[in-house]
């Protein structure tokens, strides 16, 4: 019989020490923290980007810049502050800066100014914040059609402004929304494109997920976007390395790292290749990390390293449920809700898609501070303590434990 051995893992800002069988395997899916301060990192990237000149040399000074932040970047709003303090010292004025978001949270506005006050004080009520509505049409602007005639709609700032610089987070290619080079689609785009997407991704089609992956490429280079600035996350929230320069060659360059990072945390290939009949999915980092789509993102990954008959449990620490996840309460048979929930606009239903395609095929608990009556009707299992994960895993023969799943 196995002996127990501790195991930390990060929820959120916190450690959790669970007593796991010894031969339970442990994955990392996020980099090594520099421990250079975010300005060090940005400003460093700035001056030597990767095969393009330094910044301020392809900005004029009356153009307009806009700056793209994905959701989920590590420490993204501290980035952008920091950028755009950068851009005010070339000189460009606050009027000239434009920051979309493609987070719908409901306070990322708010974030976002108070980053960048405390960066820039008095910047942050000067220069314009908006959030993507991927369902508003006065927000967007066409830039392209694919081969079936559907266009493709951008954010309406992005597509005008003559800079677009774009800040997203690496992950792996397959990983669930991950951004292409350029960082546009489908995170700025409309809502029927994004629907592609998400159909494409749910019914596992490889031929429609390329397609969608072209166009995006197609939509970004259209838009004359050049420069982008890719972040690698650490674990806990932090940051690997912050690279910036021309859009392609900065996404292969992230890629490449963010792969070397992941070997020297032992992760190795033929681990990856196992198949467990438990996986223990921890989501760490701050609010920003703290998402549906992040707890779809850790699932899908368990998914990946777990037999037919495997379960999952995903310890976050979200506190509530958006008006998308509520409907996987819903009686409706899994296709016809996954394409009903793609077909609506509530807030996080394409998550909601995601893991009820999963539950459909194993069973998926969470440990969150969410009530477990609340949970138990949207057909996932509440796992209230560390005493029910460390019983769950001693009543199966191989254990695994991905420490920053959602990457």
């Amino acid at each position: 019989m196995n002996s127990d051995v501790k195991h930390a893992i990060r929820i959120g800002q916190k450690t959790l020490e669970l007593l796991l069988p010894d031969d339970a395997v442990t994955l990392g899916y996020a980099g090594i923290p520099d421990a250079r301060t975010v300005g060090e990192q940005l400003r460093e990237s700035l001056v030597a980007p990767i095969d393009f000149p330094e910044l301020a040399l392809a900005i004029l000074d009356d153009d307009l810049v806009a700056i793209a932040l994905e959701e989920g970047v590590p420490r993204g709003f501290e980035i952008a502050a920091e950028l755009i303090q950068w851009l005010l010292e070339r000189p460009l004025q606050a009027e000239q800066i434009t920051v979309v978001l493609s987070s719908a949270g409901r306070h990322a506005i708010e974030q976002a100014r108070e980053a960048i006050d405390r960066r820039s004080p008095g910047v942050g009520g000067v220069l314009r914040i908006v959030q993507h509505a991927a369902t508003n049409h006065d927000q967007l602007e066409y830039i392209a059609a694919a081969k079936s005639a559907d266009p493709i709609y951008i954010q309406r700032d992005l597509v005008e402004a003559a800079v677009v610089l774009p800040i997203y987070c690496i992950r792996d290619p397959e990983t669930l929304s991950a951004s292409d080079a350029y960082a546009m689609s489908p995170a700025f785009a409309d809502a029927k494109t994004q629907q592609r997407w998400q159909l494409a991704w749910l019914d596992d089609n490889q031929q429609h997920l390329h397609q969608q992956s072209k166009l995006s490429r197609e939509a970004g280079w259209l838009m004359g976007v050049q420069f982008a600035i890719a972040v690698v996350p650490a674990g806990d929230g932090k940051i690997a390395a912050i690279l910036a320069g021309e859009s392609q060659s900065v996404h292969r360059s992230a890629c490449e790292q963010l792969r070397e990072q992941r070997s020297q945390r032992n992760v190795s290939g033929e681990e990856e290749q196992k198949r467990f009949e438990l996986a223990i999915a921890a989501i760490d980092g701050g609010p920003e990390q703290q998402t549906w789509l992040n707890v779809a993102r850790a699932v899908t990954r368990a998914d990946e390293l777990l037999n037919p008959s495997g379960r999952v449990i995903v310890c976050c620490d979200i506190d509530r449920i958006t008006d998308g996840v509520a409907q996987l309460a819903s009686d409706d048979p899994d296709e016809q809700l996954e394409k009903e929930l793609l077909a609506g606009s509530l807030h996080d239903a394409f998550p909601a898609a995601v893991l009820r395609s999963i539950q459909a095929r194993r069973s998926i608990y969470l440990m969150a501070p969410i009530p477990e009556s609340e949970m138990e009707t949207l057909g996932i299992a509440y796992a209230s303590k560390p005493s029910d994960i460390e019983r769950l895993a001693h009543g199966v023969s191989s254990v695994v434990l991905i420490q920053s799943a959602h990457f």
